[in-house]
């Protein structure tokens, strides 16, 4: 079954997230994909992280597509 397009091969994302280590090795066990910026924010008493992320260069040349974090 062919994998759906979570994230267009030039396109970014940003993610946020309180959990981050678990987010930065979801990352560094996905191919194609690098975090470009990082931001701490303060929500609610809360400081989650807003990563930024987008595909390599590499994976913009080979077409692959990341996996969501869902199936990491």
């Amino acid at each position: 079954m062919p994998r759906a397009r979570v994230l267009h091969p030039k396109g970014r994302a940003v993610l946020l997230t309180e959990d981050k280590r678990l987010f930065q090795q979801a990352v560094r066990e996905t191919s194609g994909i690098r975090v470009v910026k990082e931001v701490q924010v303060t929500s609610g008493g809360l400081h989650p992280t807003a990563y930024t992320i987008e595909h390599t260069q590499k994976s913009r040349r080979t077409k692959r597509h990341w996996m969501p974090l869902s199936q990491a």
